[in-house]
């Protein structure tokens, strides 16, 4: 029922856009320029609410491999490493302007699959894993984009590790679970923070120790999802605040168990998908979505490859691209764009950003910036927040005692444009501004 339904609306959407269409082109014949401008824009925003989750192909990443590294900086995504009954150590960028793929330096480690990767600012990070013996590594590296150099920084805080799991958030890096050198699950998680080239180690999951989760970061907080234990495929789903280091079960992953799934977030909802049931014979295609603020699971419209896990998979500008991986004994290469129905912030238009009620001067702001927000918005909580265009959170305080005027120092952002977000009770509102270093 639910593939017909699926099926079902979006042939009434191609339907719908070929009658709006016909409509149009008549309106078009018989009315001024002015006239036509208004039926252009109203068959404008049809059609892409009519398109909103789907997804679009793109060029193959140049081998099949799964179990790559991934992330993305500054506009650009990044797959390398990996397998496919051979190893790899080479890197590539994907640049959804010109919609290709560029060989860049070779992953610092090696030949490497079944690590961990994430970006942190204008860095990439990358580690861990097995080598092309199959010995279970702990080595961590950094990858400069601009230099396109490779630098080794401290080995991971914990033994040796396949299938983690690994997110960052607020300019720090996590890393945890997964199976040890002997292929034993583990549960414990450890910080990476650049600035001190250092590993903490944080609380461990309550549940049970596992492999082959899946994250996804909304805010400050991580979602850990999915995953094996060698009795079997999990449903279990974990909150996990990297502010208080606190762990919150969530109520269970309610459909088909998986390990080695994808997982990202989008215009604060989460999305996990594919993977492997567990029973050697299914590979899944499926997407779901996750509403933090409901609580609620909604399917999306699968992924359109076949179904697979060990994926590589990445954001940019609100848009998710995932690709590679492995069914049975086939190993991909295909590539493909996911646009969500979610309303994501895309355009850097004022009026898009803009709330009268939120200042932020000097714009663009150098060293020290001061926040105004009009005190009839103030409740007795306030939260700032400062993110990127791609939603990663440089900021975050909350204050219990209402303001009207707060400094801010900004000396550890890059150049380039950011969104302070405020909320105070049921009130918010986004502005943009530009940080410019000396």
């Amino acid at each position: 029922m639910i593939f017909y339904s699926i099926m079902f609306r979006k042939n009434l959407s191609l339907i719908l856009n070929l009658i709006f269409g016909e409509i149009v082109s008549i309106v078009m014949k018989k009315y001024s320029t002015g006239l036509k401008g208004l039926f252009v824009l109203v068959f404008c925003t049809f059609c892409l609410i009519s398109k909103a989750d789907f997804w679009t192909a793109k060029p193959n990443y140049p081998a099949p491999t799964q179990w790559n590294i991934f992330f993305s900086i500054e506009g650009k995504g990044y797959v390398g490493a990996g397998e496919s009954f051979s190893h790899h150590k080479d890197f590539w960028q994907y640049d959804p302007m010109s919609n290709s793929w560029t060989q860049k330096a070779d992953y610092g480690g090696g030949f490497m699959w079944a690590g961990c990767s994430f970006s942190i600012g204008t860095l990439g990070y990358a580690g861990l894993g097995y080598d092309s013996s199959y010995n279970v590594l702990r080595d961590f590296w950094e990858y400069d984009p601009f230099s396109n150099i490779w630098k080794q920084k401290a080995d991971f805080g914990g033994s040796g590790r396949i299938l983690p799991t690994f997110f960052a958030t607020n300019g720090k890096g996590y890393v945890g679970m997964g199976l040890d050198s002997t292929v034993t699950p583990q549960n414990d998680l450890w910080l990476f923070d650049p600035s001190i080239n250092m590993w903490n180690q944080k609380s461990s999951l309550p549940g049970q120790p596992c492999q082959g989760t899946s994250s996804f970061v909304i805010d400050s907080i991580a979602y850990v999802v999915g995953g094996s234990t060698a009795l079997g495929m999990l449903t279990h789903f974990w909150e996990y605040n990297t502010i208080a280091d606190t762990w919150f079960q969530n109520n269970n992953f309610p459909f088909i168990a998986r390990d080695a799934g994808v997982a990202f977030s989008l215009c604060q909802k989460g999305y996990f998908g594919t993977g492997n049931d567990g029973n050697g014979l299914t590979y899944l295609n499926d997407l779901w979505q996750y509403d933090p603020f409901s609580g609620t699971w909604t399917q999306k419209t699968s992924f359109p490859g076949a179904g697979r896990c060990g994926s590589a998979y990445f954001t940019i500008n609100n848009k998710a691209y995932v690709g590679n991986g492995v069914n049975h004994q086939t190993v991909f290469n295909d590539f493909y764009e996911y646009t969500p129905d979610s309303s994501c912030l895309t355009s850097l238009s004022d009026e898009n950003y803009i709330i009268s009620a939120l200042e932020i001067y000097p714009n663009p702001v150098i060293g020290i910036a001061t926040v105004i927000i009009k005190s009839e918005l103030l409740h007795e909580n306030v939260i700032l927040k400062i993110t990127d265009l791609e939603g990663k959170v440089w900021m975050q305080a909350n204050y219990s005692i209402a303001f009207s005027e707060l400094k801010i120092d900004i000396n550890k952002l890059e150049s380039g444009i950011y969104l302070l977000q405020f909320q105070s009770g049921a009130r918010s509102g986004i502005k943009k501004f530009v940080v410019q270093q000396k």
